[in-house]
């Protein structure tokens, strides 16, 4: 296996996107309106974030990473706050990989090569170079908006909202139909994360993305599209994971 070729794949399902934002830059016009109308946007949307203690999901992925395609199913579960587990089947049924993502460490099984790796959670942050958190990682993936909760939103003149840090941008444009995020943009230095939603599922009377595509911009370009066929909210799932004595670790 191309380990380049899953790092990136692990890199865009998880998302480069955390950011805590400061205070919003001055607006012209009437500033208080602009920031009320800013938050009940803002707030409408986090109104609609899934609530969960287990979840679990189904799909297929296809991506263009550096020039190689790839098209796979995979299963995810989340455990919240605690572990993100995945498995990626690439052909026939068989899993390629396992990855388990916990609050301070990574693990990753390579069962066509035999490898593993093991990193404490900075490797994600080193890899997406962006100030990731393991929240943040369950929002992108579920379209929730509450990791940018505490921060102020300002208005912009195409109905977006904009969170700013420095050296970072972030992004929301709100769905017509669903009280969602219909794309969500992180720009910092020279690369740029684009996640677009584009279609949903209901689930416990709120909206999940059924499908959504990111882009990664910089020296080079990848993409990936998840299409969820199925999500549930379920207790006491199992998230198998164990290294095998004869696996080699990855360097």
């Amino acid at each position: 296996m191309n380990k380049s070729v899953w790092s990136i794949v692990l890199l865009l399902m998880i998302g480069a996107t955390a950011c805590k934002s400061k205070k919003a830059a001055q607006k012209p016009g009437d500033e208080r309106a602009l920031e009320a109308s800013a938050l009940e946007m803002y707030q409408s949307m986090r109104q609609n974030d899934v609530s969960f203690a287990e979840l679990s999901a189904q799909g297929n992925l296809t991506a263009d990473l550096n020039g190689q395609s790839l098209g796979a199913a995979f299963n995810l579960k989340i455990e919240k706050d605690k572990q993100i587990w995945l498995s990626v089947k690439p052909m026939l049924g068989i899993e390629a990989v396992r990855v388990l993502i916990r609050q301070d460490s990574v693990f990753v099984l390579d069962r066509l090569n035999k490898e593993y790796l093991a990193q404490p959670f900075s490797w994600l942050v080193n890899l997406s170079q962006a100030p990731l958190t393991f929240e943040v990682l369950q929002d992108v993936l579920l379209n929730n908006v509450g990791f940018l909760a505490g921060n102020k939103p300002q208005s912009e003149s195409s109905g977006g909202l904009l969170f700013q840090q420095q050296g970072q941008q972030v992004r929301l444009i709100r769905a017509e139909a669903r009280p969602k995020a219909a794309s969500l943009r992180v720009q910092q230095n020279q690369q740029e994360l684009q996640v677009e939603y584009l279609q949903w599922l209901e689930v416990e009377k709120k909206w999940l993305p059924a499908q959504l595509k990111m882009i990664i911009k910089g020296k080079q370009s990848s993409s990936i599209e998840l299409n969820f066929a199925k999500f549930a909210i379920e207790n006491e799932q199992t998230y198998p994971f164990s290294i095998p004595g004869n696996y080699s670790k990855m360097d």
